[in-house]
C-alpha cells in the first residue's frame, strides 16, 4: 500500500507537531517560578499528570540516600483486630521492591508537597479494604523500614554500608 504524497506530509506534519508538543511539556515543568515565562507552562499541566511525564530534576542531587527500603500497612479493624497488608494497589500487594513505588512511598510518606496524592491513595487504599472485607471503620498505619546510607568515611571506618531506620506513619482512618 502506498500513501498518496500529500497524505504523508500530512502525517509527517501531524507526527512532528505531536513531538513537539511533547518535548514543551516535558520542559515546561523546569521553568522557575520567577521567570516571566512560567505561566506558559500551566496549559501542559493536565498533559504531565495523564501521561506521567512531569519531573522533578535532580542532576545535580546527592548519593543515593538507601540501601534498601520496604513497607507494609497495619490494618486495626473496629474490634481491636490487626493484620498485616500489603500496599501496592490494586489488590493490597506487598510491596514489589521496585525503584517507583519506593519513590512514591517517599515522596507521599514525607513530602508536603505530595500530600494530595497521600489523601488519594489512603482513599484508595480504604476503598480496596472496603471491598475486600465488607465494611468500613479500619484504621491504617504504614510502616517503613529503610537502611539508610552512611558516609563513606564511616563505611571504610567500620564496615557497615548503611544505618537501619523503622518509621510508622500517622493513623488514617477509614470511615464507615
Amino acid at each position: 500500500m502506498t500513501l498518496s504524497p500529500r497524505l504523508a506530509i500530512a502525517l509527517k506534519g501531524g507526527a512532528c507537531l505531536l513531538f513537539l508538543g511533547h518535548m514543551a511539556a516535558t520542559c515546561a515543568p523546569h521553568v522557575p517560578a520567577q521567570s516571566a515565562l512560567q505561566p506558559l507552562s500551566s496549559p501542559f499541566v493536565p498533559y504531565q499528570e495523564l501521561t506521567g511525564t512531569w519531573q522533578s530534576w535532580d542532576m545535580f542531587t546527592t548519593i543515593p540516600y538507601l540501601h534498601a527500603y520496604d513497607i507494609g500497612a497495619h490494618v486495626t479493624e473496629s474490634d481491636g483486630t490487626t493484620t498485616k497488608i500489603g500496599v501496592v494497589l490494586p489488590g493490597l500487594r506487598p510491596y514489589d521492591r521496585s525503584v517507583r513505588g519506593e519513590t512514591f512511598f517517599l515522596r507521599v510518606g514525607s513530602d508536603a508537597n505530595f500530600d494530595a496524592y497521600l489523601g488519594g491513595y489512603v482513599e484508595s487504599m480504604c476503598a480496596a479494604l472496603r471491598a475486600r472485607s465488607g465494611h468500613g471503620g479500619q484504621t491504617l498505619v504504614f510502616d517503613e523500614s529503610y537502611e539508610r546510607l552512611r558516609w563513606l568515611q564511616d563505611i571504610r571506618a567500620d564496615g557497615m554500608i548503611s544505618a537501619h531506620e523503622d518509621h510508622t506513619s500517622r493513623p488514617f482512618g477509614c470511615g464507615d
